[in-house]
């Protein structure tokens, strides 16, 4: 495993820091502002494999100020040897942030939900991180099913408020009913079978939404993003903040997605992009889902490209190669595809979407040349939405109806020119 993340971050530093491509674009030199190790259990990895990673990143982006990084880990609150394991990822991995996936304060609902640890494990797993870490964020689920009363989830939220003491952030979102997930599954069972679930109304995820901003601004928790809370701004996740606003980043392992934004020399766009005056490509990449599929393509690839390859730190010569053979998805971007991005990222936020950002990635144009502007004009006067000279964004009242409002917001792309 740690081989192969190794060797794909050189991958991604040749072909998108280093080497011009085809089109003649060329990446600027761009600060390295946060790392996530999450997707799964990265913790039950060993320490060793991400010392491996934070090296390869120190020597492949040595103007990178690491210290000055945001550097998370996801663990899980029922983790084997918690304490010393998050004393040594602290210690030689360099991670100053923890990410702990509670997801309720019940032992019911912890059981419903598939997780493995109880109540009183997340308790104690927030009071170790607390010790070790300055800075530690947890995640609650709301809206379980059609049995989560206020009453019940105002109690267990004002419990881990209290948990907090009065610093940090919390992650407070709805069950999701995802097509593929086991929760999908069993919500679509014959109502005979015992596993069968139910999902709770939209009126009573509605109120549990506006009870989770009541309580939380009461205790001077401020949302800054749909589903993020936060005791202060130097508490806000800076990797998803990076997300919302449009930036770039490099996913390396199994499942993991990437989005990379290169200049064009000249405006000279490539043509799998709409637009004839593009200045920039965006790429987006998806690795192979399945870790042994992931690992076995990845390594392949290597091989393939230089057969001489047998170590890690062996340069890699046909990068091109390498990356057709290990990715599961590849594409550049359209401008309606970028700009439905930004707009579906930034407008999850208390910020709002930039025009400034705006305008770089739509070539100059403005926020009403993608909109509706019926909608617009309608949500506008429904205090849903404001459009400022420099940002768009939506209010606390539009805000809470943010899946209903964005889609109709969008031009068709047909429309957009």
């Amino acid at each position: 495993m740690g081989r192969a993340l190794v060797a794909e971050i050189e991958a991604f530093h040749h072909n998108y820091h280093s080497e011009r491509l085809g089109d003649g674009a060329q990446i600027n030199d761009r600060p390295l502002t946060s790392i996530y190790f999450g997707g799964g259990t990265p913790s039950l990895a060993k320490v060793g494999t991400f010392v491996g990673v934070m090296n390869a990143i120190r020597k492949l982006y040595p103007s990178a100020d690491i210290e000055q990084c945001e550097i998370t880990l996801e663990v899980n609150p029922d983790q084997k040897d918690l304490k010393d394991l998050l004393k040594d990822f602290k210690k030689y991995v360099g991670i100053n942030r923890v990410s702990l996936g509670i997801q309720a304060l019940n032992d019911t609902d912890l059981k419903y939900l598939g997780r493995t640890h109880t109540t009183a494990q997340a308790m104690e797993s927030v009071r170790i991180a607390q010790d070790l870490f300055e800075r530690i964020t947890f995640d609650l689920i709301y809206a379980r099913h059609p049995d989560q009363t206020l009453a019940k989830w105002e109690k267990e939220l004002k419990e881990a408020l209290a948990m907090t003491q009065g610093q940090g952030h919390l992650s407070l979102y709805t069950l999701c009913f995802e097509q593929g997930t086991n929760f999908h599954k069993r919500l679509n069972l014959d109502s005979k079978r015992k596993s069968k679930i139910s999902a709770p109304d939209h009126n009573l995820s509605s109120d549990l939404y506006e009870l989770t901003k009541k309580v939380t601004a009461e205790r001077n928790f401020t949302q800054y993003e749909v589903s993020s809370f936060s005791s202060s701004p130097l508490e806000q996740s800076k990797h998803n903040k990076n997300y919302w606003r449009g930036g770039d980043y490099i996913g390396i392992g199994p499942g993991a997605c990437s989005r990379i934004t290169l200049n064009n020399k000249n405006n000279n766009n490539n043509s799998n992009n709409n637009s004839s005056n593009q200045t920039y490509s965006r790429y987006a990449l998806k690795n192979t889902l399945h870790p042994k599929d992931w690992q076995s393509n990845l390594l392949t690839s290597i091989k393939d490209t230089d057969p001489s390859l047998h170590i890690v730190g062996n340069p890699i010569n046909n990068h091109n190669n390498f990356f057709k053979n290990t990715f599961e998805e590849q594409e550049i971007l359209s401008e309606q595809q970028v700009i439905d991005e930004l707009l579906l990222m930034g407008l999850r936020t208390k910020e709002g979407v930039n025009l400034n950002s705006f305008k770089y990635y739509s070539n100059g144009k403005d926020f009403n040349q993608f909109l509706n502007p019926t909608k617009t004009k309608l949500f506008n006067e429904q205090g849903l939405l404001d459009i400022d000279t420099d940002r768009l964004v939506l209010t606390d009242q539009g805000l809470s109806l943010l899946d209903t409002i964005v889609p109709d917001l969008l031009l068709p792309p047909t429309v957009n020119k």
